[in-house]
C-alpha cells in the first residue's frame, strides 16, 4: 500500500510541524510587537520627560534671572552703598530687612566686605559678624563676575542648618570702587516644594541639581545623590539628553531626562520609573503569554483530534484513489470496447444505407421513365433520407472521436490554412456568388491541423448556407492578438441568430430551421466548439436576427 503524506506518517512529525508553523511564528510576532511597543513607549516617555524638563528649566531660568536682577538693583541703592561705606550696622540691617520684606522668596540677607568677612546680616546673628566666608561658593562666584551669581547649594551655619542658595552681587561705590558683596539667601525647601508640584507622571519626579551636582532636596531627605555618580557625570556633559539607570535606593530602573538651566549652570532632571512606562504593556504581554499557552494547549488537543481525523481520512482517500484507478482502468477498457463497437455498428449501419442508396440510384437511372411522378418522388426522398442518415452517422463518429483521440498541437499558419479551406469550398463559393474577405497577415497559432481545418470548414460552410434567399453571402475572416491568445472571427451577413439561442445552437442535434429550408445534421457547431476546447481554446458568438453573425474562437498564440 502506498504511504500517506509525509506530514501524517507520525504523530511526532505532525506536532513538531504544527509547533513550528503556529507557535514559533506567533511567538516571534508577539516578541516583535512587544519590542516595537516598548521602544515606542520609551520614546514617548523620553519626549514627555524632556518637555517637562524644558518647561521647568525655562521657568527656573526666568525665576533665577528675576532674583538676580532684583539683587543687582538693590545693590545699587544709595543708602545701601552708604551703609557699607560707613560700616553702619544699624543702617545695613535696615536695608537688608527692607530687601527680604520686598521679596518674600528670600529668608535672609547679608553683606560682606571684599575679603569675605561678614559685616552685616538680617536676621541678626551677632556671632557671625566678622566671620570670614571667603571659602563659600557665593563669594568665589561673585568675585569672578560683575553680575549677580547664583551659588551652589550649601548648608547655612545658623541654628536651623537648612540647605540654602545665595544670589550674590558686588556692591560698588559711586565712583565704581568695589566695596563689598550683597547676598540674598533662600532655602532649598522652597525650590523643592515647587518642584514637587511639577511631575512627569504619578511616580515620576523632577529634580534640580546645582553646578556641583548637589540635588535640591527637601531638608532631611535621605535619598542618595544619584546625579553625583561618575557614570552620570560622563553622560551629562551635553546640555540636554537622557539615560537609563538604576536608582540606588529603590533598585528600580528609571529614565532620566536632563536639561540645563542656561544662565546659572544648574540642571533639571525629570525621572520616570520604567515599571510605570512599561507597566501596562507588561501586563498585556503577560496576559497574551497566558492566552498563548492556553491556545497552544488547545491547539495541541485540536491537533491530536485533527491528526487522527486526517489519518483516517487519508486512509480512506488512498483506498478511494485505488478504487478510482481501478474504475478508470475498467472505464478505459469499456470505452475502448464501446468505441470499437460503435465503429462496428456504424460500419454495419452504413453498409445497408449504401446498398439503399445504390438501389435508389439504379431505380432513378434505369426506371425513371417507367415510374410515374409519385414513384420518382418517393425514390428521390428515400435516397435523400439515406444520405442524411449516412451523413448523420459520420458526424456522430467525428464528434465521438474528439473526446478520445490525442490531439497533438503544432504551429499553424492561419493564412495558409484559410487559403486551403477556401480552395476546398471553391465550387460552393462560386455557386453562391459569395464574397470572401480574408484579412492580410493572419498570425500563427498553436493547434491541431486536422481539427482546425474542420473548424474553418464548418464555420465558412454555415456562413455560405444561412443567408436570406437571393442575397449573395459576404464573409469576412480576421484575427487579432490578445496577450497570449489569438482571437479568430468569421463574420457574415446571414439571417442571424436570436440571442435566446446563442447557447443552444452549440448542442448536439440542435436546429433552428427545418431541413428543407437549411439542410444539415445539427451537429456541426457542436463539433466546432468541442474541437476548439480540446485544443485549449474558447468559442463564442455575436449575432442578432437579420443582422448577420460573428463566430469567434481563441487559441494560444504561436
Amino acid at each position: 500500500m502506498e504511504k500517506g503524506p509525509w506530514l501524517l506518517r507520525s504523530k511526532g512529525r505532525f506536532f513538531l510541524t504544527l509547533f513550528f508553523v503556529l507557535a514559533v511564528p506567533t511567538a516571534v510576532l508577539v516578541l516583535l510587537i512587544a519590542t516595537y511597543v516598548r521602544k515606542d513607549l520609551q520614546r514617548q516617555a523620553i519626549e514627555h520627560n524632556s518637555l517637562t524638563a524644558r518647561l521647568v528649566s525655562q521657568s527656573l531660568d526666568e525665576e533665577f534671572y528675576g532674583m538676580q536682577r532684583f539683587v543687582e538693583g538693590f545693590a545699587r541703592r544709595t543708602k545701601l552703598i552708604e551703609s557699607v561705606e560707613k560700616r553702619d550696622i544699624a543702617m545695613m540691617r535696615g536695608k537688608l530687612n527692607e530687601m527680604i520684606s520686598i521679596n518674600a522668596k528670600f529668608s535672609r540677607g547679608f553683606l560682606a566686605d571684599t575679603n569675605g568677612n561678614l559685616i552685616g546680616d538680617h536676621p541678626l546673628r551677632e556671632e557671625l559678624i566678622g566671620k570670614n566666608f571667603a571659602h563659600r561658593d557665593w563669594f568665589k562666584g561673585a568675585s569672578k563676575i560683575n553680575t549677580a551669581y547664583v551659588s551652589e547649594i550649601y548648608q547655612r551655619v545658623n541654628m536651623d542648618q537648612l540647605d540654602a542658595i545665595s544670589v550674590c552681587v558686588r556692591v560698588q561705590a559711586t565712583n565704581g570702587t568695589h566695596i563689598g558683596f550683597l547676598a540674598a539667601q533662600l532655602t532649598v525647601d522652597k525650590l523643592a516644594a515647587w518642584l514637587q508640584a511639577v511631575k512627569p507622571s504619578a511616580d515620576g519626579l523632577v529634580e534640580l541639581f546645582d553646578q556641583r551636582g548637589t540635588p535640591a532636596l527637601p531638608n532631611k531627605s535621605k535619598r542618595p545623590d544619584v546625579f553625583r555618580l561618575d557614570d552620570l557625570k560622563k553622560k551629562f556633559q551635553d546640555k540636554e539628553g537622557w539615560v537609563r539607570m538604576t536608582d540606588p535606593l529603590s533598585g528600580d530602573e528609571s529614565i532620566l531626562t536632563y536639561v540645563a538651566v542656561p544662565k546659572c549652570g544648574w540642571t533639571v532632571v525629570a525621572r520616570q520609573p520604567l515599571h510605570q512606562v512599561f507597566g501596562p504593556v507588561d501586563i498585556l504581554l503577560r496576559t497574551i503569554l497566558i492566552f498563548f499557552v492556553v491556545c497552544l494547549a488547545g491547539t495541541g488537543l485540536i491537533g491530536y483530534v485533527l491528526f487522527d481525523t486526517l489519518s483516517k481520512h487519508d486512509t480512506r482517500r488512498r483506498l478511494s484513489e485505488q478504487a478510482l484507478e481501478k474504475q478508470a482502468v475498467q472505464l478505459k477498457n469499456s470505452n475502448e470496447e464501446l468505441e470499437g463497437m460503435c465503429y462496428s455498428i456504424a460500419h454495419d449501419l452504413r453498409a445497408p444505407l449504401r446498398a439503399m442508396r445504390g438501389f435508389t440510384s439504379a431505380l432513378i437511372e434505369d426506371y425513371d421513365n417507367v415510374l410515374d411522378s409519385n414513384g420518382q418522388n418517393y425514390t428521390r426522398r428515400i435516397d435523400q433520407a439515406a444520405g442524411r442518415m449516412d451523413e448523420l452517422i459520420q458526424d456522430l463518429l467525428d464528434y465521438g472521436k474528439l473526446g478520445h483521440v490525442d490531439l497533438p498541437v503544432e504551429t499553424i499558419s492561419l493564412q495558409s490554412l484559410v487559403k486551403e479551406v477556401l480552395g476546398f469550398l471553391a465550387q460552393e463559393i462560386k455557386e453562391k456568388q459569395a464574397c470572401i474577405d480574408v484579412e492580410k497577415s493572419l498570425p500563427n497559432v498553436k493547434a491541431n491541423l486536422t481539427i482546425l481545418e474542420q473548424v474553418f470548414t464548418n464555420l465558412i460552410s454555415n456562413s455560405l448556407k444561412f443567408v436570406a434567399l437571393g442575397i449573395p453571402p459576404q464573409i469576412k475572416i480576421s484575427a487579432e492578438v490578445r496577450g497570449e491568445k489569438v482571437r479568430v472571427s468569421v463574420r457574415d451577413n446571414g439571417i442571424g441568430i436570436d440571442q435566446a439561442h446563442h447557447t443552444r445552437i452549440f448542442g448536439v442535434f440542435e436546429r433552428l430551421h427545418g431541413y428543407e429550408t437549411y439542410p444539415g445534421t445539427g451537429i456541426g457547431l457542436a463539433i466546432v466548439r468541442k474541437g476548439v476546447e480540446r485544443m485549449g481554446g474558447t468559442m463564442g458568438l455575436e449575432s442578432e436576427v437579420n443582422k448577420g453573425s460573428c463566430f469567434w474562437f481563441e487559441l494560444p498564440k504561436a
